[in-house]
């Protein structure tokens, strides 16, 4: 397994201009303002804040901060469950966790962004850079130096990283398809010399067959053929209208991305994602070295927890557990859940994903 273990949150994709969990709904907002959603994705956005604006009676009675995703979807799950919220119809609930797996899919799809490389980069650049066709998608920063980065511990360890990930978005698959790195979404068996990175909330390029559940991706660089690259500047990576292209049990599967709720009720996935954790667990009990980055670990985050405390079970022994955020906060709720050995392994620095890449790039880890 791997001595470096990388776990990315949401933070990792806001310089390229992806939600996070604050501001969400404020971004779905605009979409759905914008006028620009095809139908089937309209009327999930409708819904979604129709159930929202019901939600605003709980605050005579209770307090729930309907601006944050989690909490929202966590509402909806629960409403879906008990079977009411409001006005809304019996069947407008029960379509409630449906349609918020649809917002999600399509707010980060049509919101972050990638750059465009439109010819051949000079100097000393990664392969990536310099083959064609042109003009050519580009990773958005700064992934694609943390690919450079795990590129570089690859030749000083060998092949003994892996990503933990709660992010949907394809930032980090395709920076290490642009590094030319292979890797393995745990979804099966791994291959020796690829790099496991590990999705626990799902992918907006995974699909699920509707007979056998089982979980297929598509590849990142299928979708890149198959994508129209403007000359310059930047443009969506929109992939999850290609997955009826996978067919499994004779049928094509539905456009609809395998999106796991940011929320603690994450039972009914475990079929499809159980070995996705598993692996994520292993890796965890065997690094030396753990890196948080952008993750924000939110106190109703109890999968987390849990996967950590289980996860860190093991005979590896930790050499450094450190986090990266802004938020000063983030450090002190993660340091919270650590025991007292991992304590002392602690450190935090207030850096976003770019600072942090070029602090890690400074240190010796080999």
């Amino acid at each position: 397994m791997s001595r470096f273990v990388f776990v990315l949150g949401a933070g990792a994709s806001a310089a390229a201009k992806a939600p996070l969990a604050a501001n969400f709904m404020d971004k779905a907002r605009l979409l759905l303002r914008s006028g620009g959603l095809p139908g089937i994705d309209e009327d999930a956005f409708n819904l979604v804040f129709k159930a929202r604006d019901a939600l605003k009676a709980v605050h005579s009675k209770a307090d729930l901060n309907l601006g944050d995703l989690e909490v929202l979807f966590g509402a909806f799950e629960m409403a879906a469950l008990f079977g009411r919220l409001g006005s809304l119809s019996e069947t407008e609930v029960g379509n409630l966790p449906q349609a918020m797996r649809r917002v999600i899919s399509r707010t980060v799809e049509r919101t972050m962004e990638f750059p465009i490389l439109s010819s051949p980069a000079t100097g000393n650049r990664s392969k990536g850079w310099t083959v064609g066709p042109f003009p050519k998608l580009m990773p958005p920063p700064p992934y694609e130096p943390f690919a450079n980065l795990l590129a570089k511990m690859g030749q000083w360890n060998g092949n003994n990283s892996a990503v933990i990930t709660f992010n949907y978005d394809l930032g980090m698959d395709h920076a290490l398809h642009f590094s030319q790195m292979p890797y393995s979404y745990g979804l099966s068996e791994s291959s020796d010399g690829t790099i496991d990175l590990l999705k626990l909330h799902g992918s907006l390029n995974w699909g699920r067959c509707s007979m056998c559940k089982e979980v297929l991706p598509l590849d990142i660089g299928s979708c890149l053929q198959r994508l129209s690259v403007p000359a310059a500047g930047s443009t969506k990576f929109e992939v999850s209208g290609d997955l009826p292209l996978l067919k499994h049990c004779g049928f094509p599967l539905k456009a609809e991305p395998l999106i796991v709720p940011p929320t603690w009720n994450k039972g009914i996935y475990h079929s499809q994602l159980d070995r996705v954790w598993k692996k994520a667990a292993r890796h965890l009990s065997e690094a030396e070295y753990i890196f948080v980055i952008g993750y924000s670990y939110p106190q109703t985050d109890e999968f987390f927890r849990y996967l950590y405390a289980l996860g860190s079970i093991g005979d590896g022994w930790l050499e450094k557990i450190i986090v990266f955020n802004p938020d000063a906060a983030v450090g002190e709720r993660i340091k919270g859940l650590l025991g007292p050995l991992a304590r002392g392994k602690f450190g935090a620095f207030e850096y976003n994903f770019e600072q942090a890449v070029s602090y890690l790039t400074t240190l010796n880890l080999s």
